[in-house]
């Protein structure tokens, strides 16, 4: 009988029955070849994770319900309707590239602008453009509308 740990030549250990987490118990009586347990094994696991990843694709949430957490925000106060363009894109696209599925973009209100808010009508009209061409897959005003809202909730 070999000892649990034991070594072969060149430090390779040696694996006992219960080392193998998918395997029931050692003192079942063998059901089918080493392969067929291990594929069944892996294909539950695999099952597993494509059905979590299932759910949180449904991340886009109806307009009544709850908005969920960002995971990463913008803050634009203090550009100009030019600038905002061009950070909101390139944010969108980084968030994108790290996986990101909500993110906040705060445009402000606008009480401290000359002439009233600019930002909200720019950032919403890319957004709306965006989805069109299905580079986002949905965007909320944080407090449900445009004239309450400093910010949106956007999901990729």
């Amino acid at each position: 009988m070999k000892r649990k740990g034991y070594r072969k030549r060149g430090g390779i250990p040696l694996l006992q029955s219960d080392d193998f987490p998918f395997a029931e118990s050692s003192d079942q009586q063998d059901d089918g070849s080493f392969a067929e347990v291990f594929n069944a094994a892996l294909f539950e696991k695999e099952s597993r994770e494509l059905l979590l990843k299932k759910k949180e694709s449904k991340a886009v949430p109806d307009k009544q319900k709850e908005i969920s957490y960002p995971q990463d925000q913008l803050d634009l106060h203090g550009y100009r309707a030019a600038q905002a363009e061009m950070k909101v894109e390139s944010f969108l696209a980084t968030v994108r590239g790290k996986g990101f599925n909500v993110v906040r973009i705060i445009t402000g209100k606008g009480l401290h602008s000359e002439g009233g808010a600019v930002l909200p009508d720019v950032v919403e009209r890319i957004l709306k453009e965006m989805k069109i061409n299905r580079r986002v897959a949905d965007f909320v005003w944080e407090k449900k509308t445009k004239e309450e809202s400093g910010a949106l909730i956007v999901y990729l």
